[in-house]
């Protein structure tokens, strides 16, 4: 039973950073699609890109944290564990460097 657990955790876990990829790919996808068309419409006008893909990047962190939580209950070694640190450190300094952003170019930008 214990490697039918640890076969089901490891799929799950291939599946989420397969996901979190696929997340990160669709929206530099969609970023880089939506500046070329503010672009050729007018080249002045800011696209706000940065804040765009910031919450893709954003939430494909997410679910590889979830993915190393996941190793890290399946695999049970120091390495993984400092590895899922390291990811959740990653992530945590990333919300801080766009809080930080926000704050400093002001939130009240609309489009």
């Amino acid at each position: 039973i214990y490697d039918v657990i640890y076969v089901v955790l490891t799929i799950a876990t291939d599946a989420l950073y397969l996901f979190g990829g696929g997340v990160i790919t669709f929206g530099a996808l969609l970023v880089t699609i939506r500046f070329i068309q503010l672009k050729l419409k007018d080249p002045y006008q800011p696209s706000f890109s940065t804040r765009y893909l910031s919450g893709y990047l954003t939430l494909s962190l997410n679910f590889f944290i979830g993915a190393e939580i996941i190793r890290t209950v399946a695999v049970r070694t120091y390495q993984e564990f400092a590895l899922l640190l390291l990811v959740i450190f990653s992530r945590g300094l990333f919300s801080l460097i766009l809080y930080l952003e926000r704050r400093w170019h002001g939130t009240t930008e609309t489009e």
